[in-house]
């Protein structure tokens, strides 16, 4: 197993700049697990891209009082990854149910792929979207709990990815998720929806086949950009988030504030 690699805090306090009364923040892009599938990407310019967020309730993950966002992608509808009402900044919500095709807001374009979380009962079986968008010169895939390879059409919709966040389901499983990186020329593989001690009871998968293999870094929040990509593919696992991790990593994650802080 690999160690984990402390370099995100650091990385992004070096590009924090504030200065005059008017105190102008600029930061690279960053990247923010909440727990489960719920991630928050937030750009360069500060537009801030929710990822199937869940409700309090939902899991044993502590989330912050307030999670702003421009944007709000729902790759399934469940009470795990759908809870839009959750997030503040009146986001603009593409959903599984009606995003399949090409999505448009807040300047990022948004291409909506759809699967199925029963791949043998099809639309029955309801639908896992893959979200696919270019920010800051990065593309990204957000794709949910994937149960099924994509289709070479959908791969050729996909495009290059550089960076796929998903978690995987018990028919595609962790080799499966690897192969569909490998088809997409995905960087970096980031494990989404996966059994943690926050996980609760929701049959989240063990994430030990692709953690042994992983690059650990230690906080929640990570800088991305690509110059800092990996010449080949590799996982990288964030820390478990938690009120205490997020407040000892000093980050200020725009849009998002802690519960209990001023």
């Amino acid at each position: 197993m690999r160690r984990a690699i402390p370099i995100a805090v650091a990385a992004i306090a070096a590009v924090t700049l504030v200065s005059g009364p008017c105190a102008a923040q600029t930061h690279p892009t960053l990247l923010r697990w909440l727990g489960h599938g719920f991630f928050v990407l937030a750009t360069r310019n500060d537009i801030k891209v929710a990822i199937d967020p869940f409700e309090d309730s939902a899991l044993e993950y502590v989330l912050p009082e307030q999670i702003s966002a421009n944007v709000a992608l729902v790759t399934r509808e469940s009470r795990l990854s759908d809870a839009t009402t959750r997030l503040s900044g009146n986001p603009e919500v593409f959903r599984s149910t009606t995003a399949t095709g090409i999505n448009r807001g807040s300047g990022l374009t948004f291409v909506g792929i759809p699967t199925y979380v029963e791949p043998d009962r099809g639309a029955l079986g309801g639908r896992n979207i893959v979200f696919v968008f270019e920010a800051d010169g990065l593309r990204f895939a957000f794709a949910g709990v994937l149960n099924q390879r994509l289709e070479s059409s959908q791969i050729r919709t996909a495009g290059t990815i550089d960076i796929l966040v998903a978690g995987f389901g018990p028919r595609l499983g962790p080799a499966g998720l690897l192969a569909t990186a490998a088809e997409l020329g995905a960087k970096v593989v980031i494990p989404a929806a996966y059994r943690t001690p926050l996980s609760g009871d929701v049959g989240a998968p063990d994430i030990a086949p692709l953690a042994d293999q992983a690059r650990r870094f230690d906080t929640t929040t990570i800088p991305l950009s690509k110059a800092d990509l990996p010449n080949k593919t590799e996982v990288w696992m964030l820390a478990i988030p938690d009120p205490g991790r997020r407040k000892a990593e000093g980050i200020d994650f725009p849009g998002m504030r802690e519960k209990n802080s001023e």
